[in-house]
């Protein structure tokens, strides 16, 4: 976009016309054409510097090489020495506006010449004059004379009455001779002709001499700054009219504060400028009571655009902002470098940003001018003491809004009640995600881009507005560790906030990276670590609950026990924070690793190849429900029932462990040797219950038999048959695939042989009397109450066995 705004103006051109102090109008400030403020300081000393100092370069004429400039014209000589002490300060002026200015080159290489001219000066006034310089000359002159040796005297003062510095003891004084310090800046001087060689130019009086009435080089330079600053500062001065008490500079016209900035930046640096050589001067004091005017005026702008635009500057707006704009943030711009294109600076990503966006940059840009501007002249308790006052309170509002404060005394917090304690924990990882994503991170963004000129001002910024809000933030999970009572089903809370932590951990060394913000960092980590230590206190105490659990309840039917639904509700939740738990829990292995073999944990863990220890942990807990398992069916009476709720129980596990994280964590050869167990449980089952059935059919059903041998073999039948089924009619298996295998499996083993024997033994019965009592199931019947098995004596029951809510977790 075409750069837009006004230049710093052209000081001390000639053809510059003459501010009128009562006029209010900002026109005549700055021109686009005309250079910066230290620009025209070192463009106009080079300009009158180098016709002087090319013409004594022994390196380009004969004259420079075999003169002596000090013999030649010593009133030369002195002009000489003047003009090379203001190119030097005008280059140090300069320096600090832009160190890489190809102005500092050339001004540079012309101190080049210069010195190698003084050089050959000094060589040759000591070499020449040895017999004026022998020491008894000099003790001569000594004793009859008043040698004056300022040894404080500026670099500046070189005075044209130096050959009177030596005064006669006889109070006799020669005529006082020489020209007075260049005016180097007055408007009506003349240009000087760097195209001629003519020698003429220098030592006339028209050109170089110094006249008494004209000011040094720093009392021109703050007298015009001073000139040019007076009207525009007194102009917003609160004091003097109601139109600048009741009026916004920013908001009334960007541009003229903008210029109002410029303004007082100059005056500063020229009050900086003139202190070097003349600390006590009058027109510092005037200057100054000029900045304190200015200061006045920016710090009520500062606080008008912190307290009327929080919405524009809330935290969430501008990591907004940040997300979707490049914001130049540019920390070692020079205060003088103010240009008018800082609506530009916030350059859009690919796209156009919303009015309020850009209205939110604008707002930034206006923070970061009087932030510099105040700071680079010495104001900056003042600047500071606003922003924090004004951004403290929007932090700790929104902490306290989120649901976060500093929660009551450590009895209060003991004696709460759980519910309202996790309402608080839910509050808090709410308001950790906002404050990472949004509010200490867009903070961070604004404090870094106002006061993007200093470092130590951003740190100690941005960390006394947030450090109260972030201690009480990251304070909050220790308070809730050591104050409240510890449970197993408390634990997914805590793994909640640690969780938290640790997703944010990366944000928070991010975000409070000072070093003075190192107690923020502390405090976070500190909850951390407390955090895992009452997990690991939590994992505990629930295994060891789990290997103390001794029930003598047996599960009618052989279905779930409760204590597997509730224990495998508990591991798949805890498998869901896996990757915390493996920080949590580290390298440690379970208490029995070192003295069971691999076989009882199910898993591979060899020293090829070893299992991740949270692997081990959960195959650990798992194996102790295993071995409560056992000891459980060795509470039925009937074996068979017992090996269906192991199978049942079993099946359960592998299903639940399928459809979860812990499919992961044990693998695959885990699940296939578990449901290699379950099927010799449910082979063991059915040897059990069916094989009396099985073993009452004949091998052969086609073998020849008497009638009587056939009404036996029916009889035994029916009797086996009716006595299994009535057994079996009352177990449970929830689980449909198992229970349809068990059903199909059973049916093969029966259906096949009694159908067979039925079909071809079936008519020869019949035509006996009281053949319904002999033959009381046809195939159809045997397999329909197949069929109805496994269900349980209440199908209700059985699925609210399964069902059920896990007693651990209420």
């Amino acid at each position: 976009m075409p750069r837009k705004g006004m230049r710093t103006l052209n000081w001390f051109s000639p053809k510059h016309p003459t501010l009128d102090s009562t006029s209010p109008s900002t026109s005549q400030f700055y021109s686009p054409s005309r250079p910066s403020f230290s620009e025209a300081v070192i463009d106009r000393t080079i300009e009158m510097a180098e016709p002087m100092i090319t013409k004594w370069d022994p390196h380009t004429t004969t004259f420079a090489k075999v003169t002596s400039l000090f013999y030649e014209n010593r009133k030369e000589a002195k002009d000489f020495i003047k003009v090379v002490n203001n190119l030097h300060k005008a280059m140090h002026f300069h320096a600090t506006e832009n160190s890489r200015s190809d102005k500092l080159v050339r001004a540079q290489s012309l101190i080049q010449i210069a010195m190698k001219r003084l050089q050959k000066e000094f060589y040759q006034i000591l070499s020449i004059n040895r017999a004026h310089l022998d020491p008894e000359s000099i003790s001569t002159v000594s004793s009859r004379t008043s040698i004056s040796t300022l040894s404080s005297t500026s670099e500046f003062d070189v005075e044209d009455n130096d050959d009177e510095r030596v005064a006669i003891a006889d109070n006799t004084k020669m005529p006082r001779k020489g020209m007075r310090t260049l005016n180097w800046f007055s408007p009506k001087h003349p240009t000087v002709d760097i195209t001629s060689p003519s020698t003429s130019q220098f030592s006339s009086p028209s050109r170089f001499a110094y006249s008494p009435s004209r000011p040094s080089f720093s009392e021109a330079v703050i007298d015009r700054t001073i000139e040019m600053a007076e009207p525009m500062i007194t102009k917003w001065d609160p004091d003097t009219t109601t139109f600048a008490k009741v009026t916004s500079l920013f908001y009334e016209n960007r541009k003229e504060a903008k210029n109002f900035i410029k303004v007082v930046n100059n005056l500063h640096k020229a009050m900086h400028f003139h202190a070097t050589e003349n600390s006590q001067s009058d027109k510092l004091i005037r200057a100054q009571a000029l900045m304190q005017i200015a200061m006045k005026r920016l710090q009520k702008e500062f606080y008008q655009i912190l307290s009327i635009n929080r919405a524009h500057l809330d935290p969430e707006s501008i990591s907004i902002v940040s997300s979707r704009t490049s914001i130049s943030i540019r920390s070692s711009t020079s205060e003088f470098d103010i240009e008018d294109n800082d609506d530009d600076r916030v350059a859009v990503a690919g796209e156009s940003i919303s009015e309020v966006e850009d209205f939110s940059n604008v707002v930034m840009i206006d923070l970061r001018l009087i932030a510099e501007c105040m700071i680079s002249t010495g104001y900056t308790l003042e600047c500071l003491k606003i922003y924090k006052v004004m951004r403290k309170s929007i932090i700790d509002e929104a902490i306290y809004r989120l649901g976060v404060e500093k929660l009551m005394s450590s009895s209060q917090v003991h004696k709460m009640r759980w519910e309202v304690m996790d309402m608080k924990i839910k509050d808090w990882l709410n308001a950790v995600d906002v404050a990472m994503k949004t509010l200490f991170n867009g903070e961070r963004i604004l404090s870094d881009y106002v006061f993007a000129s200093n470092d130590a001002i951003r740190e100690s910024c941005f960390t006394e507005i947030s450090k109260d809000g972030a201690m009480t933030l990251f304070s909050f999970p220790e308070i809730v560790v050591k104050n409240s009572k510890k449970s197993p089903e408390k634990v997914f809370r805590l793994l909640d906030m640690y969780t938290s932590i640790v997703e944010h951990w990366a944000d928070i060394e991010a975000t409070f990276s000072f070093d003075s913000e190192s107690v923020i960092r502390s405090q976070a980590l500190t909850s951390l670590v407390k955090l895992g230590e009452s997990i690991r206190t939590a994992l505990s105490e629930f295994e060891i609950s789990l290997l103390k659990e001794s029930s003598k309840t047996i599960i009618a039917g052989g279905g779930i026990h409760p204590l597997v639904i509730d224990a495998m509700n508990y591991i798949i939740l805890l498998a869901d924070y896996s990757n915390v738990l493996s920080d949590i829990l580290g390298e440690s292995l379970p208490p029995a690793k070192g003295s069971l073999p691999e076989s009882y944990f199910g898993i591979a863990d060899s020293d090829e190849s070893p299992a991740p220890a949270i692997s081990l942990r959960f195959a650990w807990l798992i194996l102790i429900l295993f071995c409560k398992l056992d000891t459980k069916a060795k509470h039925y009476k009937e074996v068979s029932l017992a090996y269906l709720f192991l199978a049942n129980n079993l099946q359960y596990i592998v299903v639940k462990v399928r459809s979860s994280n812990l499919k992961y964590l044990l693998g695959e050869n885990w699940i296939s040797k578990q449901e290699g167990k379950i099927r010799k449980f449910a082979l063991n089952y059915e040897r059990l219950g069916w094989s009396h059935v099985i073993e009452s059919l004949q091998h052969d059903p086609n073998a020849s038999m008497t009638p009587q041998q056939v009404k036996e073999v029916f009889k035994r039948f029916n009797s086996a048959f009716e006595q299994a089924y009535r057994k079996q009619s009352v177990c449970v298996v929830p689980n449909t695939k198992l229970r349809d295998d068990l059903k199909v499996s059973i049916a093969r083993k029966i259906l096949p042989v009694y159908r067979e024997f039925y079909n071809k033994h079936r008519d020869a019965i019949l035509k006996e009397r009281h053949s319904s009592h002999v033959v009381r199931f046809s195939p159809e019947d045997v397999g329909h109450h197949l069929s109805d098995l496994f269900f349980g004596p209440v199908e209700s029951g059985s699925s609210s066995t399964v069902e059920s809510s896990p007693s651990l977790l209420r």
